[in-house]
């Protein structure tokens, strides 16, 4: 499989750094019995890496196998191409045997990364009576599967180290005092939006930085709400809905306008949802007036914000000011989901979209029991068939997971490459998972693991924010979508959603008059058959 092209500039930028860190420290210590790691650090920090080290270096059977082990001291950054950018260095120049780093999906298959198949994922985890992969979420470990196009044979090159989720978080302070429920559909989404414009003391709903465009994530979820996650998924190996790899994606797949016709509404500047003021203020100042319950009820952001917030909010604590009760919302269901459920029309006279959030708010609470004599669930507020039970608690599973774009990978070249897969199988441990939650406030990477059961005192512990998404991962069969990176068709293709991503940026422009529709025909027009054919040569030479 080919490479993407590297930039000179970036990589002559990364030689200065790595030259530079040997002019500090002198030579670099390099073996089969020393570990060097490089971690990308995102909101969750570095603090996890160093903690498991150190526990890592203290189990016994490490310390068997190892007697000579030498683990360096981390090397982070905030640049993201830098893992990718170690990789084309290559074995004479990159050093590091264990790269915790993002955006590597088109080095699968390559030769520069280990395969790590029986390595890890077919391994057992140390001290547990189960396999690496059998403990994975499984739409995690099907997100890191790669499949040789030309042969059909199935490997793993990666692993994933973070496993928090992106969200939309809630001030359930201000909304309770508004007298508002967490919405459950996009239509009692909107309708919030709405009544805090027109309230008395009027307020934009939304706040949403710049330099952080965590919204864009949610079309993908409510894309695939809609069209099911694998219709996201067909669409983004080029399937049609007739089976035939065919242009005809780009009118077959409908959730994708469906989850733009939301954007429209929610971001265009005329709307009053958003605080376009908010625009220009950075990711910190926008977290920091959100979590004060100064602008906004809600902020599309992550479960990383405890993390994050964690000094800002002991600072206010300790200063005696206001700090508002953060949650994590449920993605609501998106309303449009009805026109594939024949059944969710509206019971009892209230509309479809009525009918539609208390059959979520029952499967919420796991109450909704079939009927065996009526062959349908029902309940208060809602009576449908079991075909339309399912297409909703199936989209009301699905989740825009962090794990399926934060590889962990070792260079097949790698001296210390033994010790990598080791320290990657101890990360699946009860005891590793534990340590990573207490240094991340709560960010579970994606395994069968209970916090609660496993340390009540951790799990007390935690932000109320973070044990919200524990428990909705614990409640509900998850499907985390697999990020774009990983699918051929898109990196060698350039096959994305629509013509362009600028979403969030074109509806929210106060001059701009761009529409949902707009993108979506400038997409069909983009898309000709012999583009789509020259996109599929690309990923499939």
């Amino acid at each position: 499989m080919k490479k993407l092209l590297k930039k000179a500039l970036t990589l002559m930028l990364v030689s200065i750094i790595m030259l530079s860190c040997v002019a500090c420290g002198g030579t670099k210590a390099d073996g089969e019995n020393v570990l060097e790691i490089y971690v990308y650090e995102q909101g969750y920090g570095i603090k996890w890496v160093n903690d498991l080290i150190d526990a890592f270096k203290e189990e016994s059977w490490v310390k068997e196998k190892y007697p000579d082990l030498q683990i360096l001291t981390p090397v982070d950054n905030r640049t993201i191409e830098f893992g990718e950018n170690q990789l084309a260095l290559g074995s004479k120049k990159n050093t590091y045997d264990l790269l915790f780093t993002a955006q590597l999906g088109s080095y699968y298959g390559t030769k520069e990364l280990l395969d790590i198949t029986d390595l890890v994922y077919n391994a057992k985890v140390p001290g547990e009576e189960v396999t690496y992969a059998e403990k994975l979420n499984d739409s995690i470990e099907s997100a890191y599967l790669f499949t040789d196009i030309k042969t059909g044979e199935e490997s793993y090159y990666a692993v994933p180290w973070q496993g928090g989720m992106s969200a939309i978080l809630y001030n359930k302070t201000r909304l309770d005092a508004m007298k508002f429920d967490a919405p459950r559909t996009t239509d009692e989404f909107i309708a919030i939006c709405e009544s805090a414009k027109n309230a008395t003391e009027s307020i934009p709903a939304i706040i949403q930085s710049n330099d952080t465009q965590y919204c864009n994530t949610f079309l993908d979820v409510w894309w695939a709400q809609y069209d099911t996650v694998s219709g996201r998924e067909d669409f983004y190996n080029g399937i049609d809905k007739d089976g035939e790899v065919s242009n005809k994606i780009f009118s077959d797949y409908q959730g994708r306008l469906k989850a733009l016709e939301i954007f429209e509404e929610l971001f265009t500047f005329s709307n009053g949802y958003i605080d376009n003021g908010s625009y220009n203020d950075g990711y910190m100042t926008s977290q920091s007036n959100f979590l004060q319950g100064k602008k906004g009820l809600f902020h599309f952001n992550g479960d990383w914000f405890s993390q994050e917030m964690s000094a800002t909010t002991a600072n206010l604590i300790a200063n005696n000011r206001r700090v508002d009760d953060i949650r994590v919302l449920k993605t609501p269901i998106i309303s449009a989901i009805v026109d594939n459920c024949s059944t969710i029309m509206g019971e009892a006279g209230g509309t479809a979209d009525q009918e539609l959030s208390a059959l979520v708010k029952a499967i919420d609470e796991n109450i909704a029991v079939l009927d065996s004599d009526t062959n349908t669930y029902h309940g208060v507020g809602y009576s449908v068939s079991p075909a339309d039970f399912k297409t909703v608690k199936d989209a009301r599973c699905v989740v825009a997971g962090v794990a399926a774009n934060t590889m962990g990978v070792i260079p097949s070249y790698a001296k210390g490459k033994n010790i990598a897969v080791d320290f990657l199988k101890f990360m699946a441990t009860d005891k590793a998972i534990a340590i990573y939650t207490e240094a991340t406030y709560g960010a579970t990477v994606d395994f069968t693991f209970d916090v609660e059961s496993y340390d009540k005192d951790l799990y007390d512990s935690l932000p109320q924010l973070n044990k919200d998404k524990i428990n909705y991962f614990k409640s509900f069969d998850i499907s985390i979508l697999r990020t774009v990176g990983t699918f051929p068709l898109h990196v060698y293709g350039t096959v994305n959603a629509f013509y362009n991503t600028r979403y969030y940026q074109s509806f929210a422009d106060v001059n701009g008059s761009v529409t949902a529709l707009d993108f979506y025909n400038r997409t069909l027009q983009e898309w000709t058959v012999e583009k789509f054919q020259s996109a599929v040569r690309n990923s499939w030479d």
